[in-house]
C-alpha cells in the first residue's frame, strides 16, 4: 500500500468487517465508533470501544463487535447527543432505530409510512436539534425530503416536507445559533430555526444556500470558531463555507472527486474530509472575521486504491485521526497529528 509524500506515518489497524460505501460510514460518541456493512443479505452494524485503538498494534484486529444481527438496508448511522445522553440512531430503508449508546437497549422505533408511488422510504440521516427555548430533539431526515423530530419515546412526529421532494442527504446543528442546516441531493441546503407550542414542533426555513448546478451535497458540518461556520460538502469535490445565517465565506477544491465525510474539530478551527480520490485532507481556517478568512491545507496523505468512506477526530484532546474504507477491513490511524 502507497502514500503520497506529505504523510506516511499511518497505523492500519484490522476490522471485523468492511465497512460499506455511504457516505459518513463512521460514528463516535467519543468511547464508541459505529460503522456499518451491508454486504450480507441483512445489514450489520460494528462497535467498539475507542479504548481498542491504543492497545492494538498494526495488523492485529480490533475487538469490534455486531451490535445486532438484523437491520433492513442501513442508509446512516449517527451518535446524536440529546439532554446529555447519546443516543445511537441507525437510519434504514423503512424504519429508523434509536439505541441506547451502546446499542444495548432499543429506545424508539420509527416505521415509514406507507407509500404506493415512487421508491421505498428510507431514513437517510439524523442531527441533534434544538428549539431557542432550549427543547432539544433528534432530526432525522429521508429520501422523500420529510424532516421528522423525536423528543422522546412515542412523540415523533413529521415537521417539515421540503418543496422538491428531494432526498436530504445530511444535517448538522449549530448550537449557537439554534439554526439546523437540512441539504439534499439536489444540492440545496436549507436553514432552519424550531419552535414548540402545545407540544407541536414548526420547523422555519430562514435561509437557503444556492446549490452549485444542482451537484448533490454528500456531508455537512459545524466548524466551531468565534462564529460558528457551516462547511457543506459536494460530489465535485468542492467544500463551501458559510456563515449560519447563510451567507457564503469562501470556497475550495478539496478533492478531485465525491467528498466522503466531513468531520470538524471540536474545539479547534479545523475540519478533515475523505474522498473517492482516496485522499485524507486535513484543512485550518485562519481568520478573526468571516471577512479575512482563508482555508490552508494543513495535512494530506493518499491511500492507494482505497476509497474512504468515514472519518473522526479521536484520541487525547482529539488530537488522532479515524478512517474507514470501502470494502477493506482495515481501519486508518493517524496518530497525534492534530
Amino acid at each position: 500500500m502507497e502514500t503520497d509524500t506529505l504523510y506516511k506515518d499511518f497505523k492500519l489497524v484490522t476490522l471485523k468487517g468492511s465497512p460499506s460505501y455511504q457516505t459518513n460510514n463512521l460514528s463516535t460518541n467519543g468511547d464508541y465508533f459505529v460503522y456499518a456493512y451491508n454486504g450480507d443479505p441483512m445489514s450489520k452494524l460494528f462497535l467498539f470501544d475507542h479504548t481498542v485503538l491504543k492497545q492494538t498494534k498494526k495488523d492485529e484486529t480490533v475487538n469490534s463487535f455486531q451490535l445486532y444481527k438484523e437491520f433492513d438496508y442501513i442508509v446512516n448511522t449517527n451518535y446524536v447527543k440529546k439532554e446529555d445522553k447519546w443516543n445511537l440512531v441507525v437510519c434504514c430503508y423503512k424504519s429508523c432505530q434509536i439505541w441506547n449508546y451502546n446499542g444495548s437497549r432499543l429506545q424508539e422505533k420509527l416505521e415509514a409510512p406507507e407509500s404506493d408511488e415512487g421508491s421505498p422510504y428510507a431514513f437517510t440521516c439524523s442531527s441533534r436539534a434544538a428549539s431557542d427555548n432550549g427543547i432539544e430533539y433528534i432530526a432525522i431526515g429521508t429520501n422523500k425530503g420529510e424532516i421528522f423530530f423525536n423528543k422522546e419515546k412515542g412523540s415523533t412526529q413529521s415537521v417539515f416536507q421540503m418543496h422538491d421532494n428531494n432526498p436530504i442527504t445530511h444535517m448538522t446543528f449549530d448550537e449557537r445559533s439554534k439554526v439546523l442546516a437540512v441539504g439534499n441531493s439536489n444540492g440545496y441546503v436549507v436553514l432552519f430555526k424550531a419552535e414548540e407550542s402545545d407540544d407541536k414542533v414548526k420547523l422555519n426555513p430562514i435561509s437557503h444556500l444556492e446549490p452549485p448546478n444542482e451537484i448533490p451535497l454528500t456531508s455537512l458540518g459545524t466548524l466551531f470558531r468565534g462564529e460558528n461556520l457551516l462547511v457543506s460538502c459536494f460530489c465535485n469535490g468542492t467544500v463551501k463555507i458559510h456563515t449560519f445565517e447563510g451567507a457564503q465565506v469562501c470556497e475550495i477544491g478539496a478533492h478531485s472527486r465525491n467528498i466522503n465525510a466531513v468531520c470538524c474539530h471540536p474545539s479547534k478551527s479545523i475540519f478533515c474530509t475523505v474522498g473517492d480520490d482516496c485522499f485524507l485532507n486535513v484543512w485550518e481556517v485562519i481568520g478573526d472575521t468571516t471577512d479575512k478568512i482563508e482555508v490552508d491545507l494543513r495535512l494530506s496523505s493518499k491511500i492507494t486504491d482505497l476509497m474512504l468512506v468515514g472519518v473522526h477526530f479521536s484520541g487525547e484532546d482529539n488530537s488522532s485521526i479515524v478512517a474507514v474504507p470501502y470494502d477493506y477491513p482495515n481501519l486508518i490511524l493517524c496518530e497525534n497529528v492534530i
